[in-house]
């Protein structure tokens, strides 16, 4: 199996406690940072280079994964190409993508982003921890809320959260939604993607069959 985009190793280790072999790849520096703190690491090995030109067999793996990283490289539907280039025949890949729709572009974050992904990462790292500070506790309160007060109220907040989505504890639901409130305002890039393009990138590649997941982006599994 192989993580391409691992960053510090969140979806790694959840692939480790599942017992898998888990190759986990990733540009930047976080990759020394995953192995050095990811549980279960001695069945993953750690690997820093460009999704786009892998040190690594072609076509080699069972399954290949990418979660929330493809819309923050310059050329996403070349990403989602290169994780399917690691499916052996047989296999299956798996992605998630920010969705290109006009909700989605309305989003708090939109308005923010000409100035964060101009900031340094001291910078980003101070404000999504200020943003999350302030926002937690009212996410806390709206995901009280009934339905379609709560859908539309979540999306008003200027942070991730997955209160009411992930069964996990407050101090993970905490530590994810700063995680990810990072992830929204810190890359350069953020290319949200339509569910038929990246089809269209995984059939090149050779899938013979892609189905869509749940909503919430862009989730495609392929079957090659």
């Amino acid at each position: 199996m192989i993580d391409i985009g691992c960053g510090a190793g969140r979806f790694t280790e959840v692939a480790l406690k599942w017992g898998a072999w888990v190759t986990a790849v990733d540009l930047s520096t976080a990759v020394y940072a995953a192995r050095a703190s990811v549980a279960g690491g001695e069945r993953a090995r750690f690997v820093q280079a460009d999704a786009l030109a892998l040190p690594l067999p072609k076509k080699a793996f069972d399954f290949a994964f990418s979660i929330g990283v493809a819309q923050h490289t310059p050329d996403p539907l070349s990403f989602v190409r290169a994780v399917a280039g690691c499916v052996r025949p047989g296999g299956k890949a798996a992605v998630w993508v920010y969705e290109r729709r006009l909700d989605a572009l309305l989003q708090p974050k939109y308005l923010l982003r000409p100035i964060t992904s101009r900031m340094s990462a001291e910078w980003n790292r101070a404000f999504a921890s200020m943003l999350v500070g302030i926002f937690f506790p009212v996410a806390e309160v709206v995901a009280r809320l009934p339905r379609p007060v709560r859908v539309l109220a979540s999306k008003a907040l200027p942070i991730a959260t997955y209160l009411g989505h992930l069964d996990l504890p407050r101090e993970a639901q905490r530590e994810w939604s700063l995680l990810d409130t990072l992830d929204w305002y810190s890359p350069k890039y953020d290319r949200p993607q339509r569910y038929n393009k990246v089809v269209a990138a995984l059939r090149a590649s050779g899938a013979l069959r892609v189905e869509r997941g749940r909503p919430g982006g862009v989730t495609a599994r392929a079957w090659f």
